[in-house]
């Protein structure tokens, strides 16, 4: 049988399919030419397939997939509101559609089906999880209308869930499931050399260090900063493969799996797995001060061992709670996290300062100090007068500690900004919306800044920036050991 080899959508496209040494009869992606990390090596304007886990992205995403996608999956879907199919189920109607309109060629069909389902691995785990793909395939059957068998729409069902990505927003918030057969072909490694980003319904995939031509193409199927036993065992429930890459072949020798020296691996294992276990516990419970509590108190029992803050899961624990605090308005708690997140923890778990997660974090952390800055210099007397019928509020999340603390934002702000616009062309591109709305952001800065004249200069003070940046994380410290 001839070696699989799916036609590449992007002409501008800076890799191409061949047989890989990871595995026999597999295929990977490989560097046409040299890349230097933060390169741009694949854009897909149009993946095969986006579900989002609305109906559409945006309008603009409904009118460009209207021929190819919505004009005929809509009246299938249409005849079940208000309830939707899971989105895997509505991926494979999808892919039906394309097949039975010809939307698709009968060669690329053709080549999808002789990819890997894993049908074999999941039959045999059996299960609830082999349940569920029997009755998901009854209902894209009854529900597409096709006269296709359900041992296939089982084998596309599976397919489409071991080669699918998440689709997620330029800062990485989960939108839906995207699947496109060439970007598939891209294998596994816990060091991978490359990331993909999405910009809108766009797929771009950006080298995270210099690539040689012809080397092989490697993304992360899981999160690589995860400990090796639980990067093995999720490759191994999820796609079916231990992982031999150059990093799991060292073992758990790594940053990613240190802990005291007086602790057991079995001790650390259940430790671990309970931790994880309140994560996701935390991230179902609808009270955001509920789960703050559930994380607060996860994240004492870590410490106690004591676990370091960039290994996993406490990071993401971390996390987590700084994005929880923010929802919760909770400005000074989502600030000392967020600080931690950008001092210990983000260098660590991701050492290109290009990396996209890192670049969202700092993202993140500026529009926070923004904020806080503008409560900060905002009149107290305004939010204190009893004799106004509405007071403004905002400054009451503010302690009176903190804004004692004298922290120079307008000259902390701009430097952070400096750092983080000029690491956008190479995290998601110059042109991304991202790197748009960054751009956009540091032009406002720099125009305000040359409105106050000399003084708009100071924040290129290496040392002053420094300074200020120490106090600010001073308080981030002892805050953080208030809460535990």
């Amino acid at each position: 049988m001839p070696p699989l080899s799916f036609p590449c959508p992007d002409p501008s496209s800076r890799v191409y399919t061949g047989p890989t040494p990871l595995a026999p009869d597999a295929v990977g992606l490989f560097a046409t030419t040299a890349a230097s990390a933060g390169e741009q090596l694949l854009s897909i304007q149009r993946p095969l397939l986006t579900i989002p886990s609305t109906d559409f992205l945006d309008d603009r995403c409904q009118s460009t997939h209207w021929k190819t996608q919505h004009k005929q999956a809509c009246p299938v879907f249409a005849r079940l509101h208000p309830r939707k199919l899971p989105t895997p189920v509505r991926a494979v109607i999808h892919l039906l559609i394309l097949q039975f309109h010809g939307l698709t060629s009968s060669e690329r069909w053709t080549e999808l089906l002789r990819r890997s389902s894993h049908i074999e691995h999941f039959r045999k785990s059996g299960g609830e999880r082999w349940e569920a793909i029997c009755l998901m395939s009854k209902a894209a059957k009854e529900y597409s209308g096709t006269e296709q068998g359900e041992e296939l729409l089982r084998e596309l069902y599976c397919y489409v869930s071991i080669n699918s990505l998440t689709l997620t927003s330029p800062t990485f918030d989960p939108l839906g499931m995207c699947f496109d057969p060439f970007v598939a072909c891209a294998n596994h490694s816990c060091a991978p050399n490359a990331v993909i980003v999405f910009d809108g319904p766009r797929l771009c995939l950006r080298s995270l260090r210099a690539i040689s031509k012809d080397e092989e193409v490697t993304i992360s199927y899981v999160d690589c900063t995860n400990s090796f036993r639980v990067r093995q065992r999720e490759l191994r429930d999820r796609y079916f493969f231990r992982c031999e890459c150059a990093k799991c072949a060292l073992g758990p020798t790594l940053r990613e799996d240190e802990v005291a020296p007086d602790t057991t691996v079995s001790d650390v294992a259940t430790l671990e797995d309970e931790s994880v276990g309140l994560l996701e516990m935390a991230k179902s419970i609808p009270g955001c001060q509920d789960a703050i509590e559930a994380l607060n108190d996860a994240v004492v029992i870590l410490r106690a061992w004591p676990w370091p803050w960039y290994r996993q899961p406490l990071a993401s624990h971390v996390q987590c709670l700084s994005a929880l605090c923010l929802e919760a308005k909770q400005w000074e708690n989502a600030l000392a996290w967020l600080i931690l997140v950008r001092s210990e923890i983000d260098p660590l778990l991701f050492p290109e300062p290009f990396h996209p997660v890192r670049v969202v974090h700092q993202w993140t952390l500026l529009k926070l100090l923004i904020h806080v800055s503008s409560l900060i210099h905002s009149s107290p007397s305004s939010s204190s007068s009893s004799s106004s019928p509405h007071p403004s509020p905002p400054t009451q999340h503010l302690s009176p500690s903190f804004r004692a603390l004298h922290v120079d934002f307008p000259l902390l702000i701009p430097a952070l900004f400096g750092t983080l616009a000029s690491q956008v062309p190479r995290s998601h591109g110059p042109d991304s919306r991202f790197g748009k709305m960054v751009r956009e952001k540091n032009e406002e800065i720099q125009r305000d800044l040359r409105g106050r004249g000399p003084v708009g200069e100071v924040w290129k003070d290496a040392e002053l920036v420094e300074r200020e940046w120490g106090r600010l994380k001073g308080w981030a410290d002892r805050k953080i050991l208030q809460m535990g």
